[in-house]
């Protein structure tokens, strides 16, 4: 999801990665959330 936001110049921001997320709830989890920034990171470089 992180991915597809970026390829299409927007940035991947927790609400927007949410809207495409089945559960988007699962955000509050820790691992989760620390797998999306790591995401975000990533597609940084």
């Amino acid at each position: 999801m992180v991915l597809e936001r970026q390829a299409e110049s927007i940035y991947p921001s927790q609400a927007r990665v949410s809207e495409r997320m089945n559960k988007p709830g699962y955000l509050r989890f820790k691992k989760v959330w620390a797998a999306l920034q790591e995401a975000k990171v990533a597609a940084k470089t």
